[in-house]
Protein backbone atom coordinates (compact mmCIF):
# COMPACT_ATOMS: atom_id res chain seq x y z
CA UNK A 1 0.00 0.00 0.00
CA UNK A 2 0.99 3.59 -0.64
CA UNK A 3 0.24 6.69 1.41
CA UNK A 4 0.88 10.07 -0.23
CA UNK A 5 0.58 13.40 1.54
CA UNK A 6 0.09 16.41 -0.72
CA UNK A 7 0.03 20.10 0.04
CA UNK A 8 -2.24 22.15 -2.13
CA UNK A 9 0.08 25.15 -2.26
CA UNK A 10 3.04 23.21 -3.68
CA UNK A 11 2.50 24.58 -7.17
CA UNK A 12 2.48 28.21 -6.03
CA UNK A 13 5.77 30.10 -5.70
CA UNK A 14 6.55 31.41 -2.22
CA UNK A 15 7.49 34.75 -3.74
CA UNK A 16 5.38 36.42 -6.40
CA UNK A 17 8.31 37.35 -8.64
CA UNK A 18 8.67 36.36 -12.27
CA UNK A 19 10.98 33.38 -12.54
CA UNK A 20 10.76 32.34 -8.86
CA UNK A 21 9.91 28.62 -8.99
CA UNK A 22 7.23 26.84 -6.97
CA UNK A 23 8.22 23.96 -4.69
CA UNK A 24 6.51 21.55 -7.05
CA UNK A 25 6.97 22.13 -10.78
CA UNK A 26 3.88 21.67 -12.97
CA UNK A 27 3.27 18.02 -13.81
CA UNK A 28 5.28 16.72 -10.84
CA UNK A 29 2.68 16.96 -8.11
CA UNK A 30 1.54 14.24 -5.75
CA UNK A 31 -1.24 13.42 -8.21
CA UNK A 32 1.36 12.25 -10.73
CA UNK A 33 2.80 9.80 -8.22
CA UNK A 34 -0.64 8.70 -7.05
CA UNK A 35 -1.70 7.98 -10.63
CA UNK A 36 1.43 5.92 -11.27
CA UNK A 37 0.69 3.33 -8.57
CA UNK A 38 -1.60 0.42 -9.38
CA UNK A 39 -1.86 -1.12 -5.91
CA UNK A 40 -3.95 0.13 -2.95
CA UNK A 41 -3.22 3.78 -2.32
CA UNK A 42 -4.32 6.77 -0.26
CA UNK A 43 -3.88 10.41 -1.21
CA UNK A 44 -4.41 13.08 1.44
CA UNK A 45 -4.33 16.60 0.01
CA UNK A 46 -4.23 19.50 2.46
CA UNK A 47 -5.28 22.09 -0.11
CA UNK A 48 -4.72 25.22 1.97
CA UNK A 49 -1.22 24.37 3.22
CA UNK A 50 2.30 24.41 1.82
CA UNK A 51 5.16 21.93 2.11
CA UNK A 52 6.89 23.73 4.99
CA UNK A 53 3.71 24.07 7.08
CA UNK A 54 4.23 20.54 8.43
CA UNK A 55 7.60 21.44 9.97
CA UNK A 56 8.20 22.51 13.56
CA UNK A 57 6.65 25.95 14.14
CA UNK A 58 9.92 27.88 14.28
CA UNK A 59 11.26 26.49 11.01
CA UNK A 60 7.88 26.77 9.29
CA UNK A 61 7.55 30.43 10.27
CA UNK A 62 11.12 31.15 9.14
CA UNK A 63 10.45 29.64 5.71
CA UNK A 64 7.13 31.50 5.50
CA UNK A 65 8.88 34.78 6.39
CA UNK A 66 11.58 34.12 3.78
CA UNK A 67 8.93 33.23 1.14
CA UNK A 68 10.81 30.00 0.43
CA UNK A 69 7.54 28.12 -0.14
CA UNK A 70 3.91 29.17 -0.31
CA UNK A 71 2.42 28.85 3.17
CA UNK A 72 -0.91 28.79 4.99
CA UNK A 73 -3.03 31.89 5.37
CA UNK A 74 -4.20 33.35 8.68
CA UNK A 75 -7.44 31.34 8.63
CA UNK A 76 -5.59 28.01 8.45
CA UNK A 77 -3.54 27.23 11.59
CA UNK A 78 -0.66 24.82 10.98
CA UNK A 79 -1.75 22.76 14.00
CA UNK A 80 -4.81 21.69 11.99
CA UNK A 81 -2.51 20.45 9.20
CA UNK A 82 -0.33 18.52 11.62
CA UNK A 83 -3.42 16.95 13.23
CA UNK A 84 -4.79 15.97 9.82
CA UNK A 85 -1.52 14.29 8.88
CA UNK A 86 -1.15 12.53 12.24
CA UNK A 87 -4.70 11.20 12.08
CA UNK A 88 -4.35 10.16 8.45
CA UNK A 89 -1.10 8.28 9.09
CA UNK A 90 -2.64 6.53 12.12
CA UNK A 91 -5.67 5.51 10.04
CA UNK A 92 -3.48 4.25 7.21
CA UNK A 93 -1.30 2.16 9.51
CA UNK A 94 -4.37 0.85 11.34
CA UNK A 95 -5.92 -0.23 8.03
CA UNK A 96 -2.80 -2.23 7.18
CA UNK A 97 -2.17 -3.80 10.59
CA UNK A 98 -5.80 -4.66 11.33
CA UNK A 99 -6.94 -5.63 7.85
CA UNK A 100 -8.54 -9.03 7.65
Amino acid sequence: PVFIIASGLGGIPGLNVTGFPPCCPPGHSAQKFYDSFTWPKWLVNATMYGHADILNPGMAELLKWAHFCAAHGPDYPPANYRNLIAGSVASFVHSIVDSD
